[in-house]
């Protein structure tokens, strides 16, 4: 559903860009990732990624049969989307952030 505001919409658009610039500059197996400026610049997205949190969808609101949408305890973007009929628990940890886990970067 577009925003009213052209403005808004623009921002929402920029900050989808930059998310995924970001995300294809530093993955988990990024060179360099231990080293301090790597510790900086995963620290970077991460605030990054918490200050542009997308808007969560209600799993209650949609229609039967739709899948399911699990958020990153951590940074708050979807870390998991199950068929209604899921099994295994959904992961509670986006592929970002599981880095900055295994590394002792999350707080």
């Amino acid at each position: 559903m577009p925003s009213e505001d052209p403005e808004v919409e623009f921002d929402r658009v920029a900050a989808d860009i930059e998310l995924r610039r970001l995300q294809e500059a530093w993955t988990p197996s990024h060179q360099g990732v231990t080293t301090t400026s790597g510790r900086a610049y995963a620290l970077k997205c991460l605030a990054w990624r918490r200050a542009h949190k997308p808007e969560k969808i209600d799993n209650g609101s949609l229609y039967a049969g739709s899948p399911m949408y699990f958020y990153c305890n951590a940074c708050g973007h979807v870390s998991d989307v199950l068929p209604e009929g899921y099994i295994m628990g959904p992961s509670h940890i986006c592929e970002e952030c599981v880095a900055l886990k295994q590394f002792g970067w999350l707080e």
